[in-house]
């Protein structure tokens, strides 16, 4: 599952900064962090996108909108541990289930731009760099994936 957005600012980021050497590293952190918040809200727009498209598998319009008035606020729950209370509600399996298929070191750095973020937005920013966004950005791309594979199995 692909970011298109967070991946072309991030491609729009580095060939200004190719063109441009002389940005300083206070600019490049702005930087970084506004491509966190896109990052995030992506990633929240992806889970709703993924839950919406199994809950219009059932074809109960009533059941649907149940879900999204009563559990809507758990689309917007994007960190690992509720990544996998999303999956357990949908009698995914039990436990880690995310950790137990995607590697420490990918859902660690998904893990760690999620906590960056949170960082820009209700406390003193982050020190995350474009490159380690960039590779929290291929983790969270496998993390989507195998949560999009996993509510779409069957029953």
């Amino acid at each position: 599952m692909r970011f298109d957005r967070t991946r072309f600012v991030l491609e729009s980021l580095d060939a200004f900064l190719n063109e441009h050497e002389t940005v300083s590293a206070e600019i490049q952190s702005y930087l970084a962090q506004f491509t966190l918040i896109v990052f995030y809200s992506e990633a929240e727009q992806k889970l709703r996108k993924i839950v919406e498209d199994r809950l219009a598998e059932t074809g109960d319009r009533k059941v649907k909108k149940f879900i999204e008035t009563h559990r809507g606020g758990m689309l917007n729950r994007i960190k690992k541990g509720e990544l996998n209370e999303l999956l357990k509600s949908f009698d995914c399996g039990d436990g880690d289930i995310i950790g137990e298929q995607i590697g420490e070191a990918d859902h660690q750095k998904y893990s760690t731009a999620i906590a960056n973020r949170h960082e820009v937005s209700h406390a003193r920013g982050s020190k995350m760099t474009l490159p380690e966004i960039h590779d929290a950005t291929d983790s969270a791309e496998s993390v989507f994936s195998f949560v999009s594979q996993k509510l779409a199995e069957p029953d």
